[in-house]
C-alpha cells in the first residue's frame, strides 16, 4: 500500500482514490469539519480504521457511536498470569479469543497483544442499517479499570463499577458499502509491538479487509527478527 498523510482540517475532504483512511491514535479531539469529511467519505462507501487509546478523544467517542461503537472509559487490566511468560504486565492483555469475521478467521491458536487498551461495546439498540461484530476479546480474568487515580497509584482492583471480562478490544461495523474497524488502542500497530506474536497479521488483515482485498488475509511467515 502507498501511505499518504492526510490533513482533513486543511483539505476538507478525503481524496476520491483513498482505499482506506486510518486514524492511528489521534491525541486531540477532531474538529467538526474533519468529522464531517469522514462522514462524507463513509457515506460514499468509505473504509476507515480508527484506533483510540484509553481516556482520550471524547469527540471520537461521540462520533463512532453513530456507527454502533461505544468506547468504554476504562483501561483493560489482565490478571491472567500468562502475560508474565512473555515478560509483560497486566496492562498488556494477551488476546486468544476472536470473532468469526474474515479478519480473524485464521487466527485460531494465535495470540495478539493489545497494550494499554480500552474496551469497546456495541450501541444498544444498534443504529439503523449498521451491522456490528466483535473481533477480539480478552480473557475472563480481565476487567476494565475505570478509576484513573487507582491506576496512577498502581493499586487498581476490580469493583462493581468496572466492566468484567471477557471484554471486546477490537470490533467491526458495516453500513451499506462502508466498512469501519475500531481498536481500543493504537499501540498494537506501534513499532514496539507490531512484530510480536500475531499483531502484524491482525493489523494487516484489518487493512486488507477494509481495502476489499480479502485474498490478502492470511497468517504470514515470521522472519527471524519476530518474537
Amino acid at each position: 500500500y502507498e501511505v499518504k498523510p492526510l490533513t482533513l482540517a486543511r483539505e476538507g475532504k478525503v481524496p476520491a482514490d483513498a482505499a482506506v483512511v486510518i486514524l492511528p491514535g489521534p491525541r486531540h479531539d477532531l474538529l467538526q469539519p474533519e468529522l464531517d469529511a469522514l462522514d462524507a467519505y463513509i457515506g460514499r462507501g468509505g473504509k476507515v480504521l480508527i484506533m483510540v487509546n484509553p481516556f482520550q478523544n471524547e469527540s471520537i467517542g461521540k462520533y463512532v457511536a453513530k456507527y454502533g461503537f461505544v468506547l468504554d472509559n476504562d483501561l483493560v487490566v489482565e490478571s491472567n498470569p500468562i502475560g508474565r511468560l512473555f515478560g509483560i504486565g497486566p496492562e498488556v492483555p494477551i488476546v486468544q479469543q476472536y470473532g468469526t469475521h474474515a479478519i480473524t478467521r485464521d487466527l485460531g491458536g494465535v495470540s495478539t497483544l493489545f497494550p494499554l487498551t480500552r474496551s469497546i461495546s456495541p450501541v444498544t439498540p444498534q443504529p439503523k442499517g449498521v451491522s456490528w461484530d466483535p473481533l477480539a476479546r480478552t480473557s475472563e480474568q480481565s476487567w476494565g479499570e475505570t478509576n484513573r487515580d487507582e491506576l496512577q497509584r498502581g493499586v487498581a482492583k476490580p469493583d462493581a463499577a468496572d466492566p468484567k471480562g471477557p471484554l471486546t478490544v477490537a470490533a467491526v461495523a458495516t453500513k451499506d458499502k462502508a466498512r469501519l474497524v475500531v481498536y481500543g488502542t493504537s499501540n498494537l500497530a506501534a513499532n514496539q509491538f507490531l512484530n510480536l506474536q500475531g499483531n502484524r497479521d491482525f493489523f494487516l488483515n484489518t487493512v486488507s479487509w477494509l481495502a476489499e482485498e480479502e485474498d490478502q488475509i492470511s497468517i504470514r511467515p515470521k522472519d527471524a527478527r519476530q518474537t
